[in-house]
């Protein structure tokens, strides 16, 4: 298993052991499920996503107004 050094203020010394203490868990633990889960959220799009969320669209979908473009002249 890998080792990392890490150097926090002491504030975030004292958060990070007592949450770690009222979650029943060693200090890495911890840091490394709280790692993991905030990975997990930030990678992947929510399970079902598609088939629940997206696949309930009902209806037309509308364009959306743009001005026209200006002149290109060619080179």
């Amino acid at each position: 298993m890998a080792q990392l050094n890490v150097y926090v203020p002491d504030s975030v010394d004292t958060k990070i052991r007592a949450l770690a203490k009222k979650a029943k868990k060693s200090v890495s633990k911890y840091i490394a499920e709280l790692f993991a889960k905030q990975h997990d959220q930030k990678s992947a799009w929510p399970k079902d996503f598609f088939s629940e969320v997206a696949a309930q669209w009902r209806g037309d979908l509308k364009e959306i107004p743009r001005d026209k473009p200006d002149d290109i002249e060619e080179f």
